[in-house]
């Protein structure tokens, strides 16, 4: 992978991680009772980590038998809080300051934990916004045209 690639590829696994979060605590606030909008800035008032949001969720989603994400998902979405955390603080480190980095073990092995990362975050991202969706509208919580 080119380091330009490279780049743009971390670029976009922090988007992915961004609108995930922003997705997933849309689904809980429309899920909660009383106003969805109240919810959902609460959340953001609380300060509600992404973890603390998806253990939440998955409380309240398996409160019944019609859920919105099964076991497996909810795994991987509580591992995606060390995957942004990764790229945004250390997912350089390892290689950035070897020299003719582009050449080392270090740099593939890293851009090789990019692609995978990318690719399951590129996944459910679509996932995840699908599922936002489909909960705004079950729970009649659609705002404008979003």
């Amino acid at each position: 992978m080119s380091f330009r690639d490279f780049i743009y590829y971390v670029g976009e696994v922090i988007m992915y991680c961004q609108v995930i979060e922003n997705d997933i605590k849309h689904i809980y606030a429309s899920m909660l009772n009383g106003d969805y909008k109240a919810n959902f800035y609460n959340l953001l008032k609380e300060k509600m980590t992404l973890g603390q949001t998806i253990i939440n969720l998955q409380e309240l989603d398996y409160s019944d038998n019609d859920h919105f994400f099964n076991a497996d998902d909810y795994e991987y979405l509580l591992k995606i809080t060390s995957i942004r955390n990764h790229w945004a603080h250390s997912g350089y480190i390892k290689f950035i300051y070897l020299d003719n980095f582009p050449t080392s073990s270090e740099y593939e092995a890293e851009s090789q934990r990019l692609k995978e990362d990318h690719d399951k975050l590129k996944e459910y991202y679509k996932i995840v916004n699908d599922t936002r969706k489909k909960a705004e509208k079950e729970y009649g919580r659609i705002i404008g045209s979003r």
